[in-house]
């Protein structure tokens, strides 16, 4: 069976192929980050770490320079309402 880190860089191999510092959720916020990762997708980042910190979750994303801050600002965007939606289902 595969690890959660194992199926997302699977499924998303454009984002997901480099996670150079894990991914490691509780089971509970494994479909939120899906989803939040279905729409990352769409934006040229590097997906660097996920993980649950201070009873949060936490994204963490490389963005090349060349990329100005209306990526940012639409990438910090995914990822806040997904630390929201995991903030109310907390185990």
């Amino acid at each position: 069976m595969l690890s959660f880190e194992e199926k997302i860089e699977k499924w998303y191999p454009e984002i997901c192929s480099n996670i150079y510092c894990g991914a490691s959720i509780p089971p509970e916020w494994e479909d939120i980050v899906v989803d939040a990762l279905e729409e990352l997708r769409k934006y040229p980042i590097s997906v660097a770490q996920i993980k649950e910190k201070f009873g949060g979750l936490r994204i963490y994303y490389d963005c090349g320079e060349e990329f100005g801050g209306d990526i940012r600002m639409y990438v910090d965007e995914i990822i806040y309402e997904a630390v929201c939606k995991a903030h109310k289902v907390h185990p």
